[in-house]
């Protein structure tokens, strides 16, 4: 998690990322136009937008109040762990089973390139 950059800069960034409006972030998240709009503005997010904003966006909830300063930050490594496991929470088992063996197949090539080395 980049340190430099602000709640707004990643909200933003992350919500043009996805082609999404204000509109649609409020709906999925179940918060406000209005309050995504004071958000940006400066005004502090909270935990139930944090909540909104997670559910929204699918990303986990630790990732969002760690950018927003309600959690301490995590290490880039617990960050990307924690984003990975959201997500995989959320897959219907068949996906899972194919994402596992995705990663298998991922490690068995690491190793047999270092193992080359």
């Amino acid at each position: 998690m980049p340190t430099n950059e602000t709640f707004t800069q990643w909200l933003l960034k992350e919500i043009n990322s996805r082609g999404l409006s204000y509109t649609q972030v409020a709906k999925k998240g179940g918060i406000s136009h209005a309050r995504i709009s004071q958000v940006i503005g400066g005004e502090p997010p909270g935990k139930r937008f944090c909540i909104g904003i997670s559910r929204a966006l699918g990303v986990s909830r630790d990732e969002v109040f760690r950018r927003a300063g309600i959690l301490p930050p995590g290490t880039p490594q617990n960050d990307q762990e924690q984003s990975a496991l959201h997500l995989f929470r959320r897959l219907e088992t068949e996906d899972k089973d194919r994402l596992l063996a995705i990663m298998r197949g991922l490690i068995a090539r690491a190793e047999r390139d270092e193992g080359e080395r």
